[in-house]
């Protein structure tokens, strides 16, 4: 169960919530993911598909090299259990 928002109720919150709790946390990455997501995940970004194993490479080494995120929502679209966002999200990288 997810600790935050979740997509089909709060994508905007969860938009924000999420990369920070995966990138941050304490918590091994695949737990945080598994808690918000079903095993079928996958996220599409800048036309580029991302599975659950290409997603967790991508977050490990942004836990290495990211001090801070932020997330800004343009729009959001809920449909079921479908969803659809354009936002933008920015990492602070370590130099």
């Amino acid at each position: 169960m997810a600790s935050g928002p979740t997509p089909g109720l709060d994508l905007a919150g969860y938009l924000t919530a999420y990369p920070r709790e995966v990138t941050f946390s304490d918590e091994e990455p695949a737990a945080v993911l598994d808690r918000y997501h079903t095993a079928d995940f996958e996220l599409r970004n800048d036309g580029r598909l991302l599975d659950r194993e290409a997603l967790l490479a991508h977050v490990r080494t942004g836990r290495r090299t990211a001090t801070r995120i932020e997330v800004a929502v343009h729009d959001t679209v809920t449909s079921g259990d479908r969803v659809a966002a354009r936002y933008t999200l920015t990492a602070v990288l370590r130099r």
